[in-house]
């Protein structure tokens, strides 16, 4: 593309069932890039409703994803591995007191992509709020947070570089 232009991909999103998936875009030369990806949520009946997001531009090794799963609050997190190897992503769950009430792992292969809804994978966090802290061995992941109430929702990142430990 030439200086100041800018180019638009958009997936058909035709299938009526929940797509996921991820997108890696890698240059040959070091001009700046920026992108933001439109999330889409299409309901029959209902208003159709839209999230975006800045792209990740770094892949971080230390994260933590703050969630509500409250009433009427579900929290959805979605992690891409960017790289050819395996990682391991060990996490710490936390309410809001900071008290540690579940740890997990999981692993993403190679440039694998994982997303969920927080109480289907992890039931410790059904019906409260707190943290999540990941930790990756390796390069890092990118991650993503989505909000959701009913059929309105919206993205929350991740908070990077953090100095606490467990």
């Amino acid at each position: 593309l030439d200086t100041a232009a800018s180019f638009t991909f958009q997936t058909t999103g035709r299938n009526p069932s929940l797509t996921t998936g991820w997108a890696l875009l890698s240059q040959t030369n070091s001009d700046s890039v920026g992108m933001f990806a439109v999330f889409r949520q299409s309901i029959p009946g209902i208003q159709p409703q839209e999230a975006v997001v800045p792209s990740v531009n770094q892949f971080a090794s230390h994260f933590v994803l703050p969630f509500d799963n409250t009433t009427l609050y579900v929290t959805g997190v979605a992690i891409a591995n960017p790289t050819t190897n395996s990682v391991s992503i060990p996490i710490t769950i936390r309410d809001e007191t900071g008290r540690i009430i579940d740890t997990r792992q999981f692993s993403l292969g190679p440039y694998g992509h994982t997303a969920f809804v927080l109480p289907d994978r992890w039931p410790s966090t059904s019906g409260i709020r707190g943290t999540i802290e990941f930790l990756t061995s390796g390069f890092g992941v990118g991650a993503l947070g989505l909000r959701f109430n009913g059929p309105a929702f919206t993205t929350l990142n991740v908070l990077e570089n953090l100095a606490w430990t467990q």
